[in-house]
């Protein structure tokens, strides 16, 4: 069967011509425009506008949807749940406080249920006719959803209600929850963990190199192993790994040894401890070797030290640990004031010091320079190629961003 109609009309897209204000700004309303041409002189820019939407305005109060504000209020009533602590122990005390919220009928966003937010009347009444409804009552369950304890509920004021439960002592461990009549939030929902507490049986750390040491040459890390219930520690395996990431300075200077600031896995064995509880990790990275980094240049990288120590009781314990090498480990300090007395300046103290080893033995060249203009010297990493206002404008009202000319320096 054939249709027959009137074609509709497509639908006329409009523009919107608006110019800036005297400070290069306009103001467009939300999904106003999906797309924005700023034209000046014979220069033209795109610009697409991204609009976020958060879902409120589908929660707003409407009388088609509902038969008053009471039932709106209801409907969207909700508690966050919070407690004290993450994790407890049997026979310890949690203590709790609920905040209800629900909706703004106007903006749809979420607001406390509160006599200050609803008004006297509606909350008080919304609060009685709620509560004896049979939603008074919170319930403490436990990782097999068993009823542990409840209390009574009410809620104040300022739309809360607060209280403590005892946990058993011989609780189930796991997941615990606080529950109610009302929708729970996923955030605050009032859950909690119990565990038993079981004193350490060992400890471990990482000993850091002693020495100075420069990006790309070996080293090696000893991971300490420490009994605290006076076991056997030799020939423990350790599970460990050692990734390295960081920026090669330059992608030019790249090649296939060296992924541009990607974490790349170096080792992956388990190695056994010594009688004193120690393995010592050595670390040869063959790709910084290959790469022959430059003195010249300032290259920083981070390598990641992972391990799992398990003993014979199957007791395990982790480890992780960082250190960071440098192409240019000696670091140059050199404690100056900000003012000095003409024709005065003190001697100044120089200190050169390592990462690990501390203060180190250096010749260092010093230069010192006088700055012939007062204005501080900050050169764009990128020129401007047409000014849409004059540069005295544009460092009114963006002093931080401003283009400024370069300081002009003497040596003395």
């Amino acid at each position: 069967m054939q249709r027959s109609g009137r074609l509709k009309k497509a639908p006329v897209l409009k523009g919107i011509l608006k110019k800036t204000s005297s400070t290069g700004r306009i103001t467009i309303r939300k999904q106003l425009a999906d797309s924005i041409s700023i034209i000046y002189k014979n220069d033209t820019l795109g610009y697409t506008p991204s609009f976020s939407y958060d879902g409120s305005e589908d929660e707003i109060y409407s009388k088609e949807e509902y038969d008053d504000l009471n039932e709106f209020f209801d409907e969207h009533l909700r508690m966050e749940i919070f407690c004290d602590r993450g994790i407890y122990r049997p026979g310890q005390s949690v203590h709790y406080k609920i905040i209800f919220i629900t909706n703004d009928p106007s903006t749809g966003k979420s607001i406390i249920f509160n006599r200050k937010n609803l008004g006297g009347g509606i909350f008080s009444n919304r609060v009685k006719q709620w509560l004896e409804n049979g939603n008074n009552t919170i319930v403490l369950k436990d990782p097999s959803g068993r009823k542990i304890d409840s209390a009574i509920l009410s809620i104040n004021d300022f739309g809360s209600f607060s209280g403590s439960f005892e946990i058993p002592f011989k609780a189930l461990t796991g997941e615990w929850r606080i529950d109610g009549h009302a929708e729970v939030s996923y955030y605050n929902s009032g859950s909690f963990r119990v565990e038993e507490y079981k004193p350490p049986t060992m400890e471990v750390q990482m000993e850091k190199p002693k020495k100075i040491l420069r990006a790309g040459k070996p080293f090696s890390v000893a991971i300490k192993l420490r009994s605290l219930s006076g076991a056997q520690i030799n020939n423990t395996p350790v599970k460990y790994t050692v990734s390295r990431a960081g920026y090669y300075p330059s992608y030019y200077q790249m090649n296939e040894h060296l992924p541009y600031n990607t974490r790349v896995e170096l080792l992956h064995h388990t190695g056994y401890t010594d009688k004193d509880g120690i393995l010592k990790i050595p670390v040869n990275d063959s790709a910084l070797v290959n790469a022959e980094l430059s003195d010249s240049i300032v290259s920083t990288f981070s390598y990641y030290i992972d391990a799992t120590i398990t003993d014979a009781t199957g007791e395990s314990v982790e480890l992780h640990e960082s250190l960071t090498l440098s192409t240019k480990p000696v670091s140059i300090y050199i404690p100056v004031n900000e003012v000095y007395e003409k024709g005065s300046i003190p001697d100044l103290p120089v200190a050169t010091t390592a990462q690990f080893e501390g203060p180190v033995d250096r010749d260092v060249q010093i230069k010192l320079y006088r700055i012939e203009n007062k204005s501080r010297s900050f050169n764009r990493e990128r020129s401007v190629d047409q000014w849409y206002y004059d540069k005295s404008s544009w460092n009114q009202w963006f002093p931080d961003k401003a283009e400024l000319p370069t300081a002009k320096e003497k040596s003395i």
